[in-house]
């Protein structure tokens, strides 16, 4: 569905220094900031995000500020005047997917008593994790990266959003959204999977936009209200999330290792150690991510996958695939 935006409101978003808006929406590894067909361009970002009550909305960012006083004005297309608590809302969840008020001094402080990470502060000063704007897309995500290589879960991602999600046209641009959980629950099991490309997820997927419409799920707000582990715990409760779907899905920090970061992370910080198994390798790079780094290790995670290239180049260590390197392999 096609939603032409006309209404426009705009605010201007101040955020906590430093703070690099072109690494934090236009990631150095390739990941798109909220949706991938969003368009960058000159520290200016369209992007567009669904409302279940108003339909597609479209986002214009431009930053206007700088590295130590990070302002970013934001203008937001409509097909109508949202309401007060819509609008509200709206803010909230763009200026935490902007990491705009997120705090980072301590995680630079730490990084300070390792090289590699020191290092990747430095390359990447300023740059904020994105966490995603709602707990469907996320849910989306991580289903999607399940045993699954790269260039597979982009291909069920984009079967997803372009057969699923709305458009939102709006200043000379045409956005497309995730699809709503509520539009999800309503398409037929079979057409899911054979149109969103899923094969055996789509079963999952169906389950969780039920989830979602229902209330079985915590909504961003439920979860982030709740301990760490309890959101965790919550979350694997859902068909279909396991402990790293819950770590990519949860607002709070997480590390979530697939075969190949496993193989990365322990190379940089446990390069004496060996295992006899991936599960014992993942468990104990989990648990030394978590006593090492702790509330920061999200970010930690973030920082060395987007400065791979230059952490090789600059320290003269191979670190193993490059972003460029797995794509091609996969």
């Amino acid at each position: 569905m096609i939603q032409k935006c006309h209404v426009a409101s705009n605010f201007e978003l101040e955020g906590i220094t430093p703070y690099n808006f072109e690494l934090s929406v236009h990631a150095p590894c390739g990941y798109h900031w909220i949706t991938p067909s969003e368009v960058y361009s000159n520290n200016v970002v369209w992007a567009a995000a669904p409302l279940s009550s108003a339909g597609a909305v479209g986002l214009k960012l431009k930053f206007v500020g700088s590295v130590h006083k990070p302002i970013v004005s934001l203008t937001v297309f409509s097909r109508r005047k949202l309401a007060s608590d819509e609008e509200s809302k709206l803010l909230k969840n763009v200026e935490r997917a902007l990491g705009l008020k997120e705090d980072v001094s301590e995680f630079y402080k730490m990084a300070e008593k390792h090289p590699i990470l020191k290092q990747a502060v430095t390359d990447l000063y300023g740059m904020r994790g994105s966490w995603g704007f709602d707990v469907f897309d996320r849910a989306i995500v991580a289903l999607t990266s399940q045993n699954a290589p790269m260039n597979r879960t982009r291909q069920m991602i984009n079967a997803i959003i372009g057969t699923y999600g709305e458009t939102a046209e709006f200043d000379d641009h045409a956005i497309q959204t995730w699809p709503l959980p509520q539009t999800i629950v309503e398409v037929d099991a079979q057409e899911l999977k054979e149109k969103g490309k899923l094969g055996y997820r789509a079963a999952y997927l169906k389950d969780l936009a039920k989830a979602v419409v229902d209330g079985a799920c915590p909504d961003l707000e439920e979860l982030e209200k709740m301990g760490p582990d309890q959101a965790k715990k919550v979350l694997r409760g859902l068909r279909g999330i396991g402990q790293y779907s819950a770590e990519i899905v949860s607002p709070h920090p997480g590390f979530p290792l697939d075969i190949w970061s496993v193989r990365l992370f322990t190379k940089i910080f446990m390069p004496e150690k060996s295992w006899s198994s991936l599960a014992e390798a993942m468990k104990a790079m989990r648990e030394y991510a978590e006593n090492e780094w702790g509330r920061w290790r999200d970010y930690v995670f973030t920082y060395i996958i987007n400065d791979l290239e230059n952490l090789s180049r600059k320290l003269s260590v191979k670190l193993g695939l490059t972003v460029a390197e797995v794509l091609e392999e996969t």
